[in-house]
């Protein structure tokens, strides 16, 4: 997906309510990134109907509305061999049995090259760590009240989902106060394995260019390879991830070749058995 194009990657471009799109997409651009995931956020209450019909006939108005979104905006910005638009859902819930329910949905997991949770409440993050289709679970202002702890993050790693920060809440002052303590979890649970950070812009104001991302590292306990690495290699392996899980490849397992874990190697599901 990723292989054919050098450059940074932009994983999460908020388009639900964004009037400017293009301009976003060209600033990420001129400012070197080459893989943009262009995101759109749902929560739970879009599948809270009494009949199993209604969910499924509503859900598929939605997800097909999502895609054409996705299509008509890769169609105005598809003039250049060297930027690659990538299909994102992100999900908010904080009922686990929602997701399942989400997975259900025809040709869900086929329909987005990334899928992400955004889990409300402590439950919800346990489920997304150990139970959850999603390649990704984003910490954002939305999960100040959740716990996470080394267990969790273990088990998230073990089964190659990725973990999320977004600045765009980092350099919101409203926000990141909050957000900090959350950031720092990662490093001091798990040494940030399996971290990416992305804009979660809605603006293009708020896009930061990859050398100043790389300085925020910095902020959050990494050091400049760590952080690089939060923007191109880290996600380039979630994008490997996601492949397996959107073709039925199995689960992948990301598993660190060095204690910086800057490089990583992807091993299949058949080989579970073995440690990395």
């Amino acid at each position: 997906m990723s292989s054919t194009v050098k450059g940074f990657y932009d994983l999460c471009v908020d388009v639900t309510n964004n009037k400017d799109v293009d301009g976003l997409i060209k600033k990420l651009y001129l400012d070197g990134y080459r893989i943009i995931a262009i995101n759109q956020t749902i929560d739970e209450k879009v599948l809270d109907y009494k009949k199993k019909t209604k969910v499924n006939n509503e859900s598929k108005h939605l997800l097909n509305k999502l895609v054409d979104t996705y299509n008509d905006i890769k169609r105005r910005n598809n003039v250049n061999e060297q930027l690659i638009l990538l299909n994102r859902l992100t999900f908010i819930y904080s009922d686990p049995a929602k997701i399942y329910a989400l997975n259900q949905l025809e040709n869900f997991v086929q329909t987005f090259d990334l899928i992400a949770v955004i889990p409300v409440g402590n439950d919800a993050l346990q489920y997304a760590c150990t139970n959850s289709i999603a390649d990704v679970i984003t910490i954002n202002s939305f999960c100040t009240s959740v716990k996470l702890n080394r267990k969790l993050y273990s088990q998230a790693v073990e089964k190659g989902i990725f973990f999320e920060i977004q600045y765009a809440d980092l350099i919101s002052p409203t926000k990141r106060k909050n957000m900090m303590p959350l950031v720092h979890s990662f490093y001091i649970y798990g040494k940030s394995k399996n971290v990416i950070i992305s804009s979660g812009a809605s603006h293009k104001i708020f896009v930061r260019n990859p050398y100043d991302i790389i300085n925020l590292g910095c902020i959050l306990g990494l050091n400049e390879i760590q952080a690089k690495a939060c923007i191109s290699t880290h996600c380039q392996n979630l994008l490997t991830r996601s492949e397996g899980r959107k073709y039925g490849k199995g689960l992948f397992t990301i598993c660190p070749t060095n204690e910086k874990n800057t490089n990583m190697i992807i091993e299949s599901s058949s080989d579970t058995d073995d440690d990395c």
